[in-house]
């Protein structure tokens, strides 16, 4: 197997998900977070083994990036991560942080009590977890959590519109990006109470301040990596 591939890991199982969407998901998030390097060559064999799959998984997945900007399929080459710049997550980061902060603000005027304390729910089982040092679990909650404040928001275009941005967006946050959890928890105790109260202009600043930090967080994990570093990109060809 390619030496930079040696951090792939068998996906675990999930009834909720597809195969195909597990692998998608798990080869953007190394993508994102650096773990594959830019310019580093992929073979489809090397990541199907890496992640105990078959072929047919990983090329549909690899199809999905290519759209995405995030590889390029080179004929009689192969498959090759594009480097991101800084201003590439910059700009990605930017857009979420708006769509983030306005579907924060609108629910914080339409969601009902119900939905509040589900929400209260899920962030006291995510400081449970944190406890338990439980990336995957506070992943999961966490994604749950917005996902039920952005639906309160009545704004199905924008969630949408968000839907497509959180692609530029580690799915397994929590577990790739050091630190991220301990800063997001206070983040979340703050928009509850926003959302408790009512206030939208209090519900967009801390959803826009939860998105900005989580950006600088990914900026300064990828240049501890040395992602930008000089002549890192400089892999040779499988």
């Amino acid at each position: 197997m390619n030496g930079m591939l040696r951090g792939l890991e068998p996906l675990p199982p999930d009834e909720a998900s597809s195969l195909s969407v597990r692998t998608l998901t798990h080869l953007r998030d190394l993508i994102i977070a650096g773990r594959l390097a830019p310019l580093t060559w992929l073979r489809m064999a090397d990541l199907a083994g890496g992640l105990g799959t078959s072929i047919t998984p990983v090329r549909s997945a690899l199809l999905a990036l290519e759209r995405e900007g995030l590889v390029e399929i080179a004929k009689a080459r192969g498959v090759r991560v594009i480097p991101m710049t800084r201003a590439d997550i910059r700009d990605a980061y930017l857009v979420h942080e708006f769509l983030c902060g306005e579907l924060a603000a609108r629910a914080a005027l339409t969601i009902d009590q119900p939905s509040l304390q589900a929400c209260q729910q899920l962030q006291r089982r995510m400081e449970r977890a944190l406890t338990q040092r439980s990336g995957e679990t506070i992943d999961a909650l966490n994604w749950e959590f917005h996902r039920l404040i952005n639906r309160c928001a009545h704004s199905p275009r924008l969630s949408r519109m968000l839907r497509q941005v959180t692609r530029s967006v580690p799915h397994a946050f929590h577990r790739l990006v050091p630190g991220w959890s301990k800063k997001a928890m206070p983040h979340h105790r703050a928009l509850l109470a926003a959302l408790a109260s009512g206030s939208t202009e209090a519900a967009r600043t801390t959803a826009k301040l939860h998105v900005r930090v989580g950006c600088e967080l990914l900026l300064a994990r990828l240049e501890r990596s040395g992602y930008w570093k000089k002549g890192t990109h400089s892999l040779p060809m499988p």
